[in-house]
């Protein structure tokens, strides 16, 4: 009969079914024409857990006025004609016509919605009439949905459903994998377990609820890692593991390769099938337990790879290792030969462990990141001393953050965190979580990272300790705080020496100099800042470059701004992994806007975004998108200004960017200002701002408002610049002739020296 409860866009589905708002529109669009008296078919595939029946189940429950009918088909009953038919209408004949009138007359009192789970396992003759009837429920209110598996473990459309609409189900993405953790684990998870969980489980919501349900309390309190693969009684698991136990032994065998070698090539596939059976390979790529990706050979995703290796047994993992340390050229790839030969041989842990040592050091000189962070991870494993082993797992985590694991980094450094006993590794381990962190995370959190590890490491690594310091600044600068940055400076100066070489003279006089500036102290500020660019002729590391870029952009040198950051640009693409790209990349673009360069400006940006997402830096990205925001205010663009603002907003009040807030709050006042909107240029002044502690916050109010100095006040007044060519006077300057009129130019001139100039000043001495 029909049912009466409330439509399908319930706020309690959505919380039900994270990530499916599309699905659930298009089955609501569905059932709205169905209602008008031309209905419809759909068929939900996907893989096993990706929620194909938690969708079907929210669409019968929860449609209103429908009259609902369906059933769950079985795999015994798949050989037995009429079966599934009979289900739905127990005195059915045979006929392909006849499930089509039999649901058009219900359809008579009310629209009627025919389900059927699992369709693959109907058998023919049933199905044959419901796709009969699914291909004419347009002329009806009918709705007819079935659910197919895809994928590994899984069977795939029938061919009677081939002509019919088909929704795919794609794994969920990581925010909202997340959001469903939260959904089931309300009081929350320990730092990194809900990251790995989400890797681990690949956007599947099935083992995304097994995992978090079988956690154990010493998971949940963080003593323990993460699970390594689902639970053994995982519907995915049981599919994944019929799967593989339905090949060939030939075949099995090759489809676990990837699984137990993450780096697997396919010249050593080929290889390792000439050995086994070349037509093996194709049953095994056939199953969609292995993929072939261009030159590179993985399982379908991580989840995959992990039941795998758990449900393939002992002996099998065995022939696997064997077979590719047959195959593996012990020069070539020493790193993974080693491995695969120490599992199948009786080598003492310990020989093997600094054997796999000193082949992770290899891997890496060669920048082959993946390979060297997996071996430094399997010689930590086996290392019996305990600060052996914490520094063999921050190697790892330094090279897996390198080779773009970032989840998985974290994870190493946490582990080997209780591990640590000695200073400096501590300083080391604290160094690397801060720099992770200041790239795609909180930036006021990467200062604590950042300025433990200079404590620690200060006692013995001088230089390493000021790196960090510089890195905390930097830290500073992206959450807009002037305190913090002020207190690592006094710390760096600390460190002093009449001893120093150029490099850490640079990084000493660049911290006094962006210091001097934020005070007022200008006299101070102009000659350190001038020492930095000339120190970075002699120093050409790309950190110092960017550095240098800075210093000059401060000092209203665009040009040399340009050719420091270029510079840096060059250098950082020549290293194995160009992590500093992005940084160098936010200069090239403010130099190219201080010169007028637009269309330089947005294509640098553009590169600095993608290469930015591309590494994972996430706070970098904003940056580029900023910039992008700015370069369409200035062009007068209002519009894509307000898309692209909208676009970061949010990220950047949930992770503290209050120098990347203020930025982009200046390029809609910019924008506002160019199409006569004093009052909302104003307002976008006034609503953000660049963080905890505005350079704005000591000057009087009134004299703010009026743009002149008042006495005692130490800054200079905002219309006499200090500097040779300051940013805030051109960015002013472009404002200005975005306004047509004499009469607006004054407006605008009035409004943007009162709330905005010594904003933009410090903005771009910390860009």
């Amino acid at each position: 009969m029909p049912q009466d409860n409330a439509g399908i866009a319930g706020a309690s589905r959505l919380l039900a079914l994270r990530g499916r708002d599309r699905e659930l529109r298009m089955l609501g669009e569905l059932f709205e024409r169905a209602r008008a008296g031309s209905g419809g078919a759909l068929v939900l595939a996907g893989g096993t857990g990706l929620g194909k029946t938690a969708l079907l189940d929210t669409a019968r429950r929860d449609v209103a006025g429908f009259d609902v009918r369906g059933f769950r088909a079985v795999e015994p009953e798949s050989a037995v004609p009429l079966a599934g038919l009979r289900r739905l209408f127990p005195a059915c004949e045979a006929g392909p016509d006849r499930a089509h009138r039999a649901l058009v007359g219900l359809s008579g009192e009310a629209p009627v919605l025919c389900w059927v789970d699992d369709a693959h396992h109907l058998d023919h003759t049933s199905l044959d009439a419901l796709a009969f009837a699914a291909r004419r429920a347009e002329t009806a209110p009918l709705v007819l949905l079935f659910t197919t598996g895809l994928g590994p473990g899984a069977a795939t459309v029938p061919d009677e459903l081939a002509d019919l609409p088909l929704l795919r189900l794609e794994p969920l993405s990581p925010a909202d994998s997340l959001r469903l953790l939260d959904d089931r684990v309300p009081y929350g998870l320990p730092e990194g377990l809900a990251d790995e969980l989400v890797v681990l489980a690949s956007g599947n919501p099935l083992a995304l609820t097994e995992l978090a349900d079988e956690l154990t309390p010493e998971q949940l309190g963080g003593t323990e890692p993460c699970p390594t693969a689902p639970p053994a009684r995982s519907r995915i698991r049981t599919g994944v593991g019929r799967c593989l136990r339905g090949l060939t032994t030939q075949a099995r065998l090759l489809a676990l390769l990837p699984a137990v070698d993450e780096d697997l090539d396919l010249s050593t596939l080929m290889r390792a099938a000439a050995r086994v059976a070349p037509s093996a390979l194709d049953e095994a790529e056939a199953s969609g337990l292995l993929v072939v990706d261009g030159d590179r050979v993985r399982a379908p995703d991580e989840l995959t790879s992990s039941v795998l290796r758990a449900e393939a047994p002992p002996s099998l993992r065995r022939d696997a290792h064997l077979l590719l340390s047959e195959v593996l050229d012990a020069r070539q790839h020493r790193a993974r030969w080693l491995w695969h030969r120490a599992t199948v041989t009786r080598w003492t842990p310990g020989s093997v462990a600094d054997a796999l040592g000193d082949a992770a050091e290899e891997a890496g000189q060669a920048g082959d990141f993946s390979v060297s962070a997996r071996t430094y991870e399997r010689a930590a494993r086996l290392s019996g001393d305990a600060e052996t082993r914490a520094l063999r797992l921050v190697m790892a985590g330094r090279d897996s953050w390198l080779a773009g694991r970032r989840t998985h980094s974290r994870a190493l450094l946490r582990q080997a965190a209780p591990l640590i006993r000695s200073r400096r590794l501590r300083g080391m381990t604290q160094l690397l979580r801060g720099a992770i962190e200041l790239a795609e995370g909180v930036p006021a959190i990467a200062d604590r990272n950042l300025t433990g590890a200079a404590e620690e490491l200060a006692g013995t690594d001088r230089r390493l300790a000021l790196t960090a310091l510089m890195l905390a600044g930097e830290a500073d600068f992206a959450a807009g705080d002037f305190r913090a940055y002020h207190a690592n400076a006094r710390r760096a100066e600390e460190l002093r020496t009449p001893a120093d070489g150029p490099r850490v003279r640079l990084m000493l006089d660049h911290f006094a100099g962006l210091a001097a500036t934020f005070r007022g102290e200008h006299g101070t500020a102009v000659p350190a800042l001038r020492r930095v660019v000339r120190l970075a002729e002699a120093v050409d590391d790309t950190a110092s470059s960017i550095w240098a870029s800075q210093a000059a952009f401060v000092l209203g040198d665009a040009e040399v701004s340009l050719r420091m950051a270029t510079r840096a640009l060059s250098s950082s693409r020549e290293q194995p992994v160009a992590l500093l790209a992005p940084w160098a990349g936010v200069y090239q673009s403010l130099a190219a806007l201080m010169l007028d360069r637009y269309a330089a400006a947005e294509a640098s940006a553009l590169e600095g975004l993608r290469m930015a997402r591309a590494l994972g830096q996430r706070n970098f990205a904003i940056s580029h998108l900023s910039i992008l925001t700015l370069v369409a205010a200035l062009q007068g663009d209002r519009h894509t200004a307000r898309l692209r603002l909208e676009a970061t907003s949010e990220e950047i009040a949930a992770r503290g960017l209050g120098r990347t807030g203020a930025l982009s709050s200046w390029a809609i006042a910019c924008a506002e200002l160019a199409h006569g909107r004093h009052t909302d240029a104003l307002a976008s002044r006034r609503d953000r701002g660049p963080g905890r502690a505005h350079p704005e916050a000591g000057q009087d109010r009134p004299a703010r408002r009026r743009g002149r100095h008042q006495p005692g006040d130490r800054r200079p007044p905002v219309h006499q610049p200090a500097h040779r060519r300051p940013p805030p006077a051109q960015h002013l300057r472009h404002a200005r002739h975005k306004v047509a009129g004499p009469a607006q130019q004054a407006a605008a001139l009035t409004a943007a020296a009162g709330v905005g100039a010594w904003t933009m000043h410090f903005l771009c001495a910390g860009f």
